[in-house]
């Protein structure tokens, strides 16, 4: 669990490679003479163009592929994937009013694909492709729309956006006549294209070469069950602590439907990985019924934490089915006879609500570990700690060098909201503190 010093420069060179390609029509179209428009239509062909960039990009940015995720985690992109999905609808709308304001006999009419020209209908095609992927993202459970089928949605009007986009984009203006704008046009269609297979096919087809074997399931304190897995075939992925998968199961590694759970297990033993996850969703109520003997795939791991002070003990703060996270820091610790201290904080309901109770109880025998529980809703006769994981408790339960550990945090998202806020008070480096979060994933 080292600390990776490049990993800053890496994040700043791809943030400005971000830029660099968002805003490249930009550049090419300041390089070619105005042929006569004037200054409305060409903002609206400049707006056109950065949204086709901003497009592609929502293509590249969920891929999964390594050379992002090892530099951000796939929290963190998957959020600017949301963030920059409702940036293209106001783009849209921006480039859509422009025109029609500027001249709305001719344009429209275009907002009607019957009676406009292929070019129009082309844009209509990806307009409405992209408000109903932000709409059906946004109400996805309003619309009891299940994950697979809007996942299916998703990917097939994901193609219709980026094909209609560069077709509306090739022959609407002659701009697009331009060599470089028709190659930087081709060029985008195609990279998004890739980056779709790459995540679809590319990905789930490497995953058939390292199968696992679900060989057991276990219920946990706190509804939760354990998910073992045993590598078939080969040694086993290497995964860092804190690290997650996506898990395909019943033997479909192409199937659509697949789960990121925060790997649980020690990663001194990759060839036997496992995952515990909390009986809440449609999914995870249903774990306790898998069956042992079944094929199960796994795309990771995903996520990008490794420890800013490597010579230096943990806090782990952590609510719920949180915990997974921390138990393969502390699994790892513990089989590696680590000496770094670690403390786990560990918010819970009751005491039956504890997941690894028993367990976390015999690590302190095999690792320096301060463990502080925090009860919501406690049991009579509880002496340890009550109420939530909040500033004041920290304030009084955090170890005197806490300034200088690496923090983890995971569970609910208000509960890490309020945890970082408060660390933020208590004067705890920002750079120090890693937040686990899969609201977004």
């Amino acid at each position: 669990m080292g600390s990776d010093l490049h990993r800053p420069l890496e994040r700043w060179l791809w943030l400005a490679a971000y830029v660099v390609l968002l805003l490249c029509p930009l550049a090419l179209l300041l390089a070619v003479p105005p042929r006569g428009a004037d200054r409305l239509t060409l903002f609206g062909i400049a707006i056109g163009f950065v949204t086709l960039s901003t497009i592609v990009l929502q293509f590249l940015t969920p891929s999964r592929a390594p050379q992002f995720t090892s530099s951000f985690g796939i929290g963190p992109l998957l959020r600017l994937h949301r963030l920059m999905g409702y940036g293209v609808l106001v783009l849209l709308a921006i480039h859509i009013v422009v025109f029609v304001v500027h001249d709305p006999d001719q344009f429209i009419p275009w907002l009607l694909p019957i009676h406009g020209p292929l070019k129009a209908q082309a844009g209509w095609v990806a307009a409405v492709a992209l408000i109903v992927i932000a709409a059906s993202s946004t109400w996805r459970r309003r619309l009891r729309l299940s994950y697979e089928h809007w996942r299916l949605v998703h990917i097939l009007l994901g193609i219709a956006l980026v094909v209609g986009g560069t077709t509306h984009a090739l022959l609407v203006s002659w701009y697009s006549a331009i060599d470089a704008l028709r190659g930087y046009i081709v060029v985008g269609m195609a990279v998004g294209l890739v980056a779709l297979l790459y995540l679809r096919i590319g990905r789930p087809f490497s995953a058939l070469g390292q199968p696992y074997v679900l060989i057991g399931v276990q219920p946990e304190r706190g509804d939760a069950v354990t998910l073992r897995l045993e590598a078939h075939g080969h040694a086993g992925v290497p995964f860092l602590p804190g690290q997650f998968a996506w898990l395909r199961l019943n033997g479909r590694a192409f199937a659509l439907t697949e789960h990121p759970f925060s790997y649980a297990s020690s990663s001194s033993d990759p060839a036997r990985p496992s995952f515990t996850v909390k009986q809440l969703g449609d999914f995870t109520s249903r774990a306790h019924q898998l069956q042992p003997g079944s094929m199960v795939f796994l795309d990771g791991p995903h996520g990008a934490y490794e420890p800013v002070l490597p010579d230096s003990g943990f806090v782990l703060v952590v609510g719920g089915i949180g915990i997974t996270p921390a138990m393969s820091i502390m699994r790892t610790c513990a089989d590696l006879q680590d000496p770094r201290p670690v403390q786990l904080i560990y918010g819970a309901r009751t005491w039956e609500d504890i997941t690894f109770r028993e367990e976390i109880e015999s690590l302190r025998e095999r690792m320096s570990l301060e463990v502080v529980y925090v009860l919501s809703n406690p049991e009579p006769g509880w002496t340890g700690r009550t109420g939530f994981v909040n500033g004041d408790l920290l304030a009084q339960v955090l170890p005197a060098d806490a300034v200088h550990r690496n923090f983890v945090v995971c569970g609910p998202p208000v509960m890490i909201d309020g945890v970082l806020k408060s660390l933020h008070e208590l004067q705890i480096p920002p750079a120090l503190v890693y937040a686990d979060r899969f609201d977004s994933v």
